[in-house]
């Protein structure tokens, strides 16, 4: 039986700012390469 729902190789990445006076720009990875599916 095929998946309702399939997601592959998901990718999250947040841009952020550290130091108050040197500002430096980070990304941060929250989620690499995840799949998932959901079955009826």
């Amino acid at each position: 039986m095929a998946p309702v729902i399939e997601a592959l190789d998901l990718h999250r990445t947040y841009k952020t700012t550290t130091g108050t006076f040197r500002r430096r720009s980070l990304e941060v990875e929250a989620v690499r390469g995840v799949s998932f599916e959901i079955g009826e």
